[in-house]
């Protein structure tokens, strides 16, 4: 994580806060899940944004960005070990004009395994599933003024 100076982060403390908790916990249970339970990691942000960022160029103050960061560094580590990972990133977002960022950011990614659905989460969690298929799945939800079908997201994390 970044400097607690940082001031991508002025008046919004609280994002810092869970920036902090979600890459310091993605480090954890990726390194264990990548070396125990299966060689693939599968991460999914229902509602992926970019929401209210400082840097616009490249979203290195926004969840997903973070956790691709994060996610790529424990996967070059255990590479660098000999040990096989892979690790798939589903981004999903309703706002067209948060899609079309997110499609752009994914193309300047190199060597990075990103998928981009448009639309409602709930609405495309069979079409993530399919993307996801074997190996482990983290799903990150974390919507912001959004009213949830919990019924077809619990579903989803319970398979």
């Amino acid at each position: 994580m970044e400097d607690k100076a940082d001031n991508r982060y002025d008046g919004r403390e609280h994002s810092y806060i869970k920036h902090l908790f979600l890459a310091e916990y993605l480090r954890a249970a990726s390194f264990k899940t990548l070396q125990g339970r299966s060689v693939i990691f599968n991460y999914v942000d229902g509602f992926a944004g970019p929401w209210k960022v400082a840097d616009e160029a490249d979203y290195s103050d926004s969840s997903f960005d973070l956790s691709i960061r994060t996610l790529q560094k424990v996967k070059e580590a255990l590479e660098a070990k000999g040990q096989p990972a892979v690790v798939r990133f589903c981004l999903c977002e309703r706002q067209r004009a948060s899609v079309q960022k997110l499609r752009d950011y994914a193309g300047r990614q190199v060597g990075v395994d990103i998928h981009v659905f448009e639309g409602a989460f709930e609405d495309r969690l069979a079409d993530i599933a399919a993307v996801c298929r074997g190996g482990f799945t983290f799903t990150f939800i974390d919507p912001t003024g959004f009213n949830l079908r919990s019924l077809e997201i619990a579903a989803f994390l319970a398979q």
